[in-house]
């Protein structure tokens, strides 16, 4: 979701923090190492290449004589019965990377094949308790990175559930118009709600919105927003602006600096087929005429809960039989395949191809368009909202 708009906006902190690993045991540690030997220097006194007593320091049977000589560790590793082996200055250790690799892996069996990798390569310059000990920290560490993976799912399902308990049950049957919307969650929630307003006298509220961000906190804002939105639904056929209004002053009272939602907020009066919105800096949905020709819905406002102090217009549209009208997600447009987005020139096409389908059938082609582009990578929610006047 992009915010590009002029106003009063809270300040937004994007500074990052990021618990640093837990150290390694000193006997396992790369950062305290002193200064390994260049081949054929004698060693410290009582000391050893790679550190204090018991660290990774020999290889058994890698040597029997105190002169150091290459032996079987591997290529250009020297080694000696009192001194364990040494590598080279400069040359990395085989944990220097375990840290980023463990914390890098995506997924459990990735994460096995580290560990997995880790433990044969240490076999080459341990002794069997060592490498015990290095199994059992690492036994923890994997404890640890499945319990945090838990909580990461836990916190996905429940924000999902929220999600989908927002959507309409029932799709309101009027005799003017035909709806239909459908909402294809991506694994990682993010914020958009769509929504049928019954607004008595053969009128419906059209709504569709992104909250910024995703898993649960967007999904909470979303309900705050949905609630909101059904709560003042008796006033908004006669005073949209005045409902959109305490919409922002809500949003910004009771979200974060930095957290919006953009909005298409619809009143469609079915027989008289005349269409009332408020785009608050959401997507432009568009109308396709029964002509051919394109109108787009372009925004009349700001999106909501960035600026305390907010304006908004209304716009109007006189809709015909035959018109279709489809509103959508920026998930749509910016599914991506490689640099490139779908895009509002593919979406113009998909619904060109299913110009005279019923409007769930509209969504179906065009869902089916947008993932086939971008090879079912789906990074983002996708949303689509359909109306076709009879």
């Amino acid at each position: 979701m992009r915010l590009s708009a002029t106003g009063r906006l809270r300040s937004v902190s994007n500074a990052r923090r990021t618990s640093p690993m837990p150290p390694l045991p000193s006997t396992l540690s790369t950062r305290n190492r002193p200064a390994r030997r260049r081949p054929g220097e004698p060693a410290a006194p009582g000391g050893s290449e790679l550190g204090s007593p018991g660290a990774l320091t020999r290889r058994p049977g890698c040597g029997d004589r105190a002169a150091p000589r290459p032996c079987a560790c591997g290529p250009e590793v020297y080694c000696s019965r009192t001194h364990g082996c040494a590598r080279p200055r400069g040359d990395r250790h085989p944990m220097d990377d375990l840290e980023q690799r463990l914390a890098s892996a995506a997924g459990r069996a990735e994460l096995a094949q580290v560990i997995e990798e880790h433990v044969r390569s240490m076999a080459s310059v341990a002794d069997p308790s060592a490498i015990a000990l290095e199994v059992v920290r690492l036994a923890e560490r994997l404890a640890e990175r499945m319990d945090r993976e838990r909580r990461v799912d836990r916190e996905i399902a429940i924000a999902r559930d929220v999600q989908r308990r927002l959507f309409p049950q029932h799709v309101p049957e009027l005799p003017h118009v035909q709806l239909a919307a459908r909402c294809i969650q991506a694994r990682s929630v993010g914020g958009d709600y769509y929504d049928f307003l019954d607004l008595g006298a053969d009128r419906v509220g059209l709504v569709l919105g992104d909250v910024s961000g995703k898993g649960v906190h967007a999904a909470l804002r979303m309900a705050n927003l949905q609630a909101h939105l059904r709560s003042q639904a008796g006033s908004a056929p006669q005073d949209p602006l005045r409902v959109l209004r305490q919409a922002n002053r809500m949003l910004w009272e009771s979200t974060h600096p930095g957290d919006f939602a953009t909005l298409f907020f619809g009143v469609l009066a079915a027989p008289a087929r005349r269409l009332t919105y408020i785009n608050c800096g959401h997507n432009p949905p568009l109308c396709l005429r029964r002509d051919g020709t394109i109108e787009w819905l372009r925004a009349t406002a700001t999106v909501l809960g960035a600026f305390e102090e907010w304006e908004c217009a209304l716009g109007r549209m006189q809709l015909a039989s035959g018109d279709l009208l489809v509103a959508y997600s920026d998930g749509v447009t910016e599914a991506r395949n490689g640099g490139e987005h779908f895009g509002e020139e593919r979406l113009v096409e998909a619904i060109r191809s299913h110009a005279d389908a019923p409007p769930d059938l509209v969504i179906a082609g065009i869902l089916e368009r947008v993932q086939s582009f971008s090879a079912g990578d789906q990074s983002d929610d996708l949303t689509l909202l359909v109306a076709r006047l009879r």
